[in-house]
């Protein structure tokens, strides 16, 4: 074989090792990302939630990490004493976010999110504990009001389960 056809066939082995692309998954985000593909076949996974149910959904997941969230149903009744008085409200927020006013005080017996008394619903809430605080108003006059009481506490929000929480 001459110097020029083994030169030619080195050249050749040399630009067909050289011009194939690797193919696979090239975004990092994936699960098999693949760092020395260069050209991307379509093939890449992704971990997430796969329960349609859950408000954190991720219809491109292909298996199931475990990060599903829910929504549950919170009732806020009130059974305090102070809004048996005039011009009396509570006013209740969740997480630092105002939700809503109770104007009458619900009866002693009320354990269900089923009572036909005055509360407040909070609904699609995420699963897991959460802090609530609440303040008496009394309304003196059109533009006056007066924090009589004020307080503070916790609960915690089942899936796709109403919880009845008395004030």
């Amino acid at each position: 074989m001459s110097l020029s056809n083994l030169l030619l066939v080195v050249l050749l082995f040399v630009l067909a090792l050289f011009s194939c692309k690797e193919k696979g998954c090239t975004d990092p985000a994936a699960s098999n990302f693949k760092y020395e593909a260069v050209e991307d076949d379509g093939s890449c996974e992704y971990r997430g939630c796969t329960d349609p149910r859950a408000i954190n959904y991720d219809p491109d997941a292909f298996d199931d990490d475990g990060s599903c969230r829910y929504t549950g149903t919170v009732n806020f009744y009130s059974d305090h004493y102070l809004l048996e008085e005039w011009n009396t409200y509570m006013d209740v927020a969740v997480q630092e976010g105002y939700i809503g006013s109770i104007e009458d005080r619900a009866p002693d017996e009320v354990l269900s999110c089923d009572e036909p008394t005055s509360h407040i619903r909070l609904a699609d809430w995420p699963e897991g504990p959460f802090i609530y605080s609440y303040w008496i108003i009394r309304r003196e006059s059109q533009y006056v009001f007066d924090t009589i009481d004020s307080g503070s506490g916790s609960a915690y929000v089942y899936e796709n389960e109403c919880t009845p929480v008395t004030i």
